[in-house]
């Protein structure tokens, strides 16, 4: 990962966050998807830039969103949502350096066609791993902050009762509910359907950015050093 200097660190976590935020809008009500897409960026910054600016883009992304689109104060806790979204992509990284490194430099090997194939493989089985790791503990996450937002309102969250995001689990939360299941298990198994796709979408899709951003960082590297 690079090591910007300060305020470009800061510039970098910004303009990820409002991509989040323009993503996400236009995802949601103008085209229409059933899907969050709020954390595309956060794991583009995450692959770029480490930790640290993963978690400022998360934090930037909601706390800019609730504000602009004030539904509560319990709102904001869906911060750590994407927050924790950063923190689990950087663990894989961790974990899984050589898939999920896109600052090592091309490695040679004489049988071309199948060695880039092979590590092709590698990164997308890598990616769906971290892409259901994050649908499970987004959907628990999401699903415990939704229970304790329904519990002080006292009617369901608006954020799931209003939004064409949820309108695809919206039957399967009421067949859950007809069970007489607890609140937090409905709000949680009801996200799950959503955050698979989603999930799955935002982490081919920020690893996608990541590569490009990389890509261009190489070109400036008298900007942005890297370590």
């Amino acid at each position: 990962m690079v090591k910007p200097k300060p305020i470009l660190f800061i510039l970098l976590s910004v303009t990820g966050a409002a991509l989040n935020i323009a993503v996400c809008y236009v995802s949601q009500n103008i085209l229409k998807f059933p899907l969050f897409l709020d954390t595309i960026f956060t794991m583009s910054i995450t692959f770029y830039g480490g930790l640290y600016a993963g978690l400022l883009t998360g934090a930037l992304t909601n706390l800019t969103y609730h504000s602009v689109f004030f539904a509560g104060w319990p709102y904001y806790l869906y911060t750590l949502c994407n927050m924790a979204v950063a923190l689990i992509t950087y663990l894989f990284m961790r974990w899984f350096p050589r898939e999920l490194n896109i600052h090592a430099p091309p490695l040679k090997n004489p049988n071309k066609n199948s060695f880039y194939l092979q590590r092709i493989i590698e990164k997308a089985i890598i990616l769906i791993l971290l892409s259901f790791s994050l649908c499970i503990v987004i959907s628990i996450t999401g699903g415990l902050f939704a229970s304790i937002i329904t519990l002080i309102e006292g009617t369901p969250e608006i954020a799931y009762e209003e939004s064409v995001i949820l309108d695809v689990g919206r039957n399967f939360k009421l067949a859950l509910e007809r069970k007489g299941l607890p609140l937090i298990l409905v709000e949680i198994a009801s996200r799950i359907p959503v955050n698979i796709l989603d999930r799955l979408l935002s982490s081919f899709a920020g690893f996608g950015f990541a590569l490009l951003l990389n890509k261009g960082h190489a070109k400036v590297s008298f900007i942005l050093p890297v370590r």
